[in-house]
């Protein structure tokens, strides 16, 4: 209740709020299961952000391929969308 208004309850279905104190924590729990493909890649998740280093060699160039497909497959399957 705000200035004796009432508002009515939602179920939210996905995603985490926003401007929060709780929105890192449990975007971290969400993303919790991601994990790299390859060993040689650097999986950093932090807050509201994930990054993945790839080393850049010849005989590992279908590894980037690998971890963008798999984190989109993420995505897709927890109905996020990606920037």
């Amino acid at each position: 209740m705000v200035d004796n208004i009432i508002t009515e309850y939602i179920d939210i279905t996905r995603g985490v709020p926003q401007v929060t104190v709780l929105g890192p924590i449990l975007f971290s729990l969400m993303i919790n299961d991601i994990k790299q493909i390859s060993p040689s890649s650097l999986l950093v998740k932090f807050a509201d952000d994930i990054t993945v280093s790839i080393p850049v060699r010849a005989e590992d160039s279908n590894i980037a391929e690998s971890e963008v497909n798999s984190i989109m497959e993420w995505a897709e399957k927890n109905l996020m969308t990606l920037n």
